[in-house]
């Protein structure tokens, strides 16, 4: 949505790709959370979940970079600069992160979690 936010050619197309855009970022960080709830133990989730924090606020941070290449290069190319770059974040994500994550499993009976999010990707084979 980024990206195509700087081909659009109205208000409307730019409204359209920001409001996907915040569709696509509310579900960010509840999905985020419940990843790190699956990929790692009790005792080091609440540093994952920090350092996962953090750098969700210098991303926050970074968007100040973006007025700057909006002086420099219009607010086009801010956008197409800023999806790209994110593109390519996904793509080292994609490459370099492992593909599947244990079960969702419930804490107190130690049996894997049939419904809710952490049900969607779970499997009991």
């Amino acid at each position: 949505a980024t990206v195509a936010t700087a081909y659009t050619s109205s208000f409307a197309g730019v409204a359209a790709c920001r409001a996907l855009q915040g569709v696509a970022m509310a579900a960010t960080a509840p999905a985020g959370y419940a990843l790190l709830g699956r990929a790692f133990p009790p005792d080091k989730l609440a540093t994952a979940s920090s350092r996962y924090a953090a750098a969700v606020s210098a991303g926050g941070a970074l968007a100040a970079v973006s007025t700057r290449l909006d002086d420099a290069i219009g607010w086009r190319g801010a956008f197409a600069v800023a999806g790209a770059s994110s593109l390519v974040v996904a793509l080292i994500a994609f490459l370099l992160l492992p593909s599947e994550l244990g079960p969702a499993l419930n804490p107190e009976t130690k049996e894997l979690e049939e419904g809710g999010f952490g049900g969607v990707f779970a499997s009991k084979a």
